[in-house]
């Protein structure tokens, strides 16, 4: 993981006086550049939506982090089409908010809306009946850029919050049967992390997927 994690950067202690004002998301190999501190930390105050964000995206959705073999191959495009129109609406109304902090989860959102329409156009038809190689390579790929998006969010909870507890232990399933069912190397699968800016650093912003 490139960056720390989001509790360690906002957390006591952490952040010097002369500290760094802006800050640098990681969420697999694409930047959110420049958040200044003060959004930093208004992102630890949006706890609820955060979950709202979880539990209707990931946590009640199998197909993000279930083993395939016990899913139905045919409603694999079906599904996602539902979670990205879920992103789409989510993306908007984050977008439109007038706080700083919303608009970053906009762009969090973004990411995973934008993977998630590159999975349905790789699906093959609702009406295979098998996992074929080509269903197989998509979900593996999806999943395994996708988990950076639900880890940065994740990283806003506190861990005893329920849903994190139900996020976390979903995506550690995920993972699990992305090396084990899906055969992708753990160093393959993305992670999300934070960084100071270096105040010589240019500040730019890459919200697309490279």
């Amino acid at each position: 993981m490139r960056g720390q994690h989001y509790r360690k950067v906002v957390g006591p202690g952490s952040r010097p006086a002369e500290g760094p004002e802006t800050y640098v998301l990681h969420v697999g190999p694409v930047e959110l550049e420049a958040v200044p501190y003060s959004t930093l930390i208004g992102l630890g105050d949006r706890l609820d939506v955060v979950c709202e964000v979880l539990e209707v995206c990931f946590i009640d959705r199998p197909v993000m982090w279930a083993d395939p073999s016990t899913l139905h191959p045919r409603n694999f495009r079906e599904r996602l089409s539902e979670i990205e129109a879920l992103l789409r609406a989510l993306d908007s109304r984050f977008e439109l908010s007038s706080r700083p902090c919303d608009r970053v989860l906009a762009r969090v959102i973004g990411i995973w809306r934008d993977l998630t329409e590159v999975a349905v156009e790789r699906l093959e038809s609702r009406e295979s009946s098998e996992i074929t190689p080509a269903v197989r390579s998509a979900l593996a790929d999806y999943r395994r850029s996708m988990y950076a998006c639900v880890e940065a969010l994740l990283q806003l909870l506190p861990e005893h919050r329920e849903c994190s507890v139900e996020a976390r232990g979903k995506l550690e399933q995920g993972r699990l049967n992305l090396i084990g069912v899906l055969g992708i190397e753990p160093d393959e699968i993305e992670h999300a992390g934070w960084r100071a800016e270096a105040l010589d650093e240019p500040g730019f912003v890459t919200w697309g997927i490279p």
